[in-house]
Order: structure tokens, then C-alpha cells, then sequence
């Protein structure tokens, strides 16, 4: 069974990329050259996505004049009170009348899924009005833990100081739901509250063991930029698919990626030492202008230039 709609949470406030995530929306960060949420979106077209579901709230003037939302294919919901994920469900339930199946997924994430797979999964939601995806995390970072079944059904949603494993697994954010078998409900609401309450509903778990890539903090923003890039620097994006996939839609030009990072108009990267800078709207020579100008030492720096000002990694 194919699913062609996805829903794509975009309405949160950007707090977890630090002070630029103020003035910079989160989806709208670059991944190299094409921002986040245009990416999510290609991401998805190439796993059956036809038409897309986005909700927004932080900054949704900046968001709405992007020319790439600009589509008959995509539509945007506007929550001007924060519902949660539960609420966001709901929201996009009243709104399309004809909702049916669909993939639910963050803004800021990827996922080494392949089109066959998701839409093997989808048969699962013959027997089930929820399919979750689980992931592992490490228990400094804080994260809930879920727990299933012998038949890998979501039985309980653990605190963390409650876990004492040091890696165990949690949601990912990506799901595949029936939105048809959903009562209304309007307001915020949470998600494992309502749409996958394992108290009341059968919830199907199925873990993803692989390395996924991650933007959706200021840390791993810079983080995983650096994998690409060293990726790159290698010259073995043709081995990585993700990589390739920025390659193939043009996020990445090969031919600027230097020994130093990577130049083209608008966005940059300067490597030198132990340091990493991303330098977003400007060029590499601008890049090292601003750094000099900012008395930033590029050998031992970590993070961000944007609009004359640096963000500096945490970690």
C-alpha cells in the first residue's frame, strides 16, 4: 500500500538552535544550499510523497514566502496557538476532510528508509491506527524511552532517570498514521495522550538501527555538517545515500568543495585546525572578513556565522 500524504511538523520555535534560531527559523536553516524543510520535502517525493501537510506558528511570514512552498501540491496550516503534535493531527483532520493514511516527520530529520519499505510498513495499518519508528538514544541526552511488547507493541513510555540502560531506544518522530480511525478533538493536545495512547490503541514499533542524520539541534546542525563535509572532502558522496541525495537536487555543487571547506554565494564553510564554521548568506572570503572583524580565532572555532554575528557551538 502506497502512502502519498505527508504531514510535516514545522510550527516549533527553533529554541534547541540557541540565539539564530530567534531570527533564522529553524526549517529554514541550509543544509548546504537549499533549506532544511525544502529538502524534508524532495526527501519525501523520492518515498512516494504527493502531497504535502506543514503546520507553522514561529515566524510564519519568512516561511511563507519561500518560493519553494509556493505549490498546489503543498499546504500550509497555521496554528496561531501552538497545538502540540496531538493537536497539529487533529488540526490537519478538520481541515482536509479527505485525510486518510499518512507519514508523519520532523522537519529535521533523515532517515535511511527506502520507498518499498515505507510501503510495506503501511500494511501494517490494516491492524493498527498508529506505526511508530523508534530510535536509540543515549541516556545523557534525556530523552523518553518506550518500551514494547513480545509482538513490538508500544506498552510503555518510560521518564529516563527510570531507565537504566545507557542506551535505549525512543520515538523518533516519524510515523505512519490512519487519520480516518481518529476522533476529533480540537485544542493542543499531546501525541502519545491522544493519537498513539497505548492505553486505549493497538501501537505498532518498528526500530531504525541505522545512523540517521539529525539537524534539529544548533550542535548537531554543526555536527553533521562536518560529516558531510568530510564526506565530500573524500570524495565519497557516491557511497553515502544521503549525501548523494544532496548531490543529486543540487544542495551540494562538487565543484565547490575545496581543501578549506566550501564556497559558493551564499553559503560557506571554513575549515582550518579544530575549527568549523558554517557561514550562512555569504561566501568563504566574507566568511573570513566577518571572523577577522569578530576577532574570532577560525583554528579553535566551532559554529555559526550569520547576519554579522557568531553563534558559537556548545559542545
Amino acid at each position: 500500500m502506497s502512502i502519498n500524504k505527508v504531514f510535516i511538523l514545522a510550527a516549533g520555535l527553533g529554541s534547541r538552535m540557541g540565539s539564530l534560531g530567534k531570527s533564522l527559523p529553524k526549517v529554514l536553516w541550509p543544509i548546504f544550499e537549499r533549506p532544511m524543510l525544502d529538502l524534508e520535502i524532495e526527501f519525501w517525493k523520492d518515498r512516494g510523497g504527493e502531497e504535502f501537510y506543514i503546520n507553522l506558528h514561529h515566524q510564519v511570514e519568512k516561511i511563507q514566502s519561500q518560493s519553494f512552498l509556493h505549490n498546489s501540491k503543498i499546504h500550509l496550516l497555521l496554528e496561531p496557538e501552538l497545538l502540540g503534535v496531538g493537536g497539529a493531527i487533529y488540526n490537519l483532520k478538520r481541515n482536509f476532510i479527505d485525510m486518510d493514511k499518512i507519514i508523519l516527520s520532523t522537519s529535521d530529520q533523515f532517515f535511511h528508509l527506502e520507498i518499498e519499505e515505507v510501503r510495506k510498513d503501511g500494511e501494517n495499518l490494516e491492524n493498527y491506527s498508529v506505526f511508530l519508528y523508534s530510535i536509540p538514544t543515549q541516556k545523557w541526552q534525556k530523552h523518553n524511552g518506550i518500551k514494547v511488547n513480545k509482538e513490538d507493541e508500544l506498552c510503555d513510555i518510560l521518564a529516563p532517570e527510570a531507565i537504566e540502560d545507557t542506551v535505549y531506544p525512543t520515538y523518533s518522530g516519524l510515523s505512519l498514521l490512519d487519520v480516518n480511525s481518529l476522533e476529533n478533538k480540537n485544542g493542543p493536545q499531546s501525541f502519545f495522550g491522544t493519537i498513539a495512547n497505548y492505553r486505549e490503541k493497538k501501537i505498532k514499533v518498528k526500530p531504525i538501527d541505522q545512523f540517521y542524520w539529525d539537524f534539529g539541534t544548533f550542535d548537531r546542525y554543526v555536527n553533521h555538517t562536518e560529516k558531510i563535509w568530510e564526506i565530500l572532502i573524500k570524495e565519497e558522496s557516491a557511497a553515502e545515500s544521503f549525501v548523494n541525495f544532496l548531490v543529486q537536487k543540487g544542495a551540494v555543487n562538487l565543484s565547490q568543495v575545496q581543501g578549506t571547506g566550501y564556497n559558493s554565494e551564499n553559503y560557506s564553510i571554513y575549515s582550518i585546525g579544530q575549527g568549523f564554521i558554517i557561514g550562512i548568506g555569504m561566501n568563504q572570503s566574507h566568511l573570513i572578513e566577518c571572523l577577522a572583524e569578530l576577532k574570532i580565532e577560525p583554528s579553535i572555532s566551532r559554529g555559526v556565522v550569520f547576519s554579522g554575528a557568531f553563534h558559537a557551538q556548545s559542545s
